[in-house]
């Protein structure tokens, strides 16, 4: 027959002995070895913090799709239209000259005056410049230059152009050279000469020229 021992509520067969060591509890080390079997078992330990359901497993299960974060959007092609217009601007240089100390236009300021006659009609904004040489009074020049580019647009209005598109400047600066592309009938070969003039600038609205 066997004794039985009393070890607390528990029966122990005779000569059992219990183990008075308690169990031991989870410490840093333990929860290195759990981490350790937990990944060599495949799956990922929730920190020891973490109280469910707040744990998450935030590693993508095995065969997920992935999104890549590089991709490049998707851009649909526009179509483009050429536009055509049917008219355009046209821009026309040209210069009168006048005698030493005179603002009246001579002959072939008239002349020319009268051949923009077209041009200076269909007309969006015509410019006239009154011009002097450097001689003299810089006063008396500013008013020769302004009576000059005057004495053009009263050449302009005869011939039935609005004064509400004519502007006029001047310049007594001595200026000889003239704007690339100006068309003069009479150019002078002396520099002063050439400082004595009108400059007409035309801007018109025409038909757009056929490609």
């Amino acid at each position: 027959m066997l004794a039985l021992c009393l070890a607390g509520a528990v029966l122990l067969p005779l000569g059992c002995k219990q183990s008075s060591k308690p169990a031991a509890a989870p410490g840093p080390e333990n929860a290195v070895v759990a981490e350790q079997k937990s990944a060599a078992s495949g799956q990922i330990a929730a920190p020891n913090n973490c109280v469910p359901p707040d744990c998450k497993n935030d590693a993508a299960p095995a065969g997920a799709p992935t999104q890549s974060a590089s991709a490049a959007p998707v851009v649909a092609d526009v179509p483009t239209t050429k536009l055509k217009l049917d008219r355009e601007f046209r821009s026309l240089l040209y210069s009168v000259f006048f005698r030493y100390a005179y603002a009246q236009l001579g002959p072939s300021g008239r002349s020319t005056v009268a051949n923009l006659h077209d041009e200076a009609l269909n007309a969006t904004h015509i410019v006239l410049t009154g011009r002097t040489d450097t001689s003299g009074d810089p006063v008396l020049n500013e008013k020769l230059a302004q009576q000059r580019a005057d004495a053009v647009k009263r050449g302009f209005s005869k011939i039935g152009v609005q004064s509400s598109v004519i502007d006029t400047r001047i310049d007594t600066s001595g200026k000889t050279e003239l704007e690339p592309g100006t068309v003069t009938p009479l150019l002078p070969q002396i520099d002063v000469l050439r400082a004595r003039r009108v400059d007409i600038f035309i801007e018109t609205l025409q038909d757009a020229k056929k490609p």
